[in-house]
């Protein structure tokens, strides 16, 4: 999982901690089920 976008300018290995990372994830899939709801709606 890329970090870019998250946190583009921090040095920290972002990647290396699983909450930001988890977090990350939920927040794309929350953006995708928000695009098919707007989309059936």
């Amino acid at each position: 999982m890329s970090s870019k976008g998250i946190f583009p300018n921090s040095p920290i290995p972002v990647p290396c901690i699983p909450g930001v990372e988890a977090t990350g994830i939920v927040a794309a899939i929350g953006d995708e089920v928000s695009e098919v709801k707007v989309g059936i709606t």
